[in-house]
């Protein structure tokens, strides 16, 4: 499993940061996924169980954050990040 998809108090840790990104009313999220990409993938879909339109970058090479930020920027130029492992 993934560690995004943990749970705690039985939601998953991603379900939080998306919950907390759609009540600061951003609407657009691109997810860098690498490990078990899939299964992320699965779980929030489109966004839409968020109000939220999601995309997906996977990082083929584990080279580090800054990367997986440098990858994130091609979709959305302006960002805020949030690393879904140390919620």
């Amino acid at each position: 499993m993934p560690k995004s998809l943990l749970p705690v108090n039985g939601r998953a840790t991603l379900n939080y940061i998306l919950t907390a990104v759609a009540e600061a009313d951003i609407r657009n999220v691109c997810i860098v996924t690498h490990h078990m990409s899939e299964q992320i993938e699965k779980f929030v879909g489109d966004g839409s169980a968020w109000s939220l339109t999601a995309a997906y970058c996977r990082q083929p090479p584990l080279v580090g954050t800054a990367h997986a930020l440098q990858t994130a920027v091609s979709f959305y130029p302006g960002y805020l990040s949030e690393n879904g492992r140390s919620f």
